[in-house]
């Protein structure tokens, strides 16, 4: 749970570049796209993930958040990286 906190802070506190999709999908090549929020990309390196469902909750209800007190739409995808691939997919833009 921490460690998606932590990406999560990252892609928010990560450089803003108005009007641009910044977003580096060639990172994501070999993640599983699992299309379970509807505010931001997700992808994970299990194809049918479990127990994601509160997580992504709680991370839409912070995006709405921000977005709402910064006046934004932050674009910007959520990695869901098991400890065996985190060398492979981790980063920060």
């Amino acid at each position: 749970m921490r460690i998606y906190l932590i990406v999560f802070i990252v892609l928010i506190t990560s450089c803003r570049q108005t009007d641009s999709d910044w977003i580096d999908r060639s990172k994501h090549e070999g993640l599983y796209d699992i299309n379970y929020s509807e505010s931001f990309e997700t992808y994970c390196t299990e194809e049918n993930p479990e127990n994601l469902k509160n997580t992504l909750g709680n991370l839409e209800q912070a995006k709405e958040y921000f977005d709402k007190i910064f006046k934004e739409d932050l674009n910007f995808a959520v990695l869901f990286v098991d400890n065996k691939n985190w060398d492979k997919y981790a980063f920060a833009p």
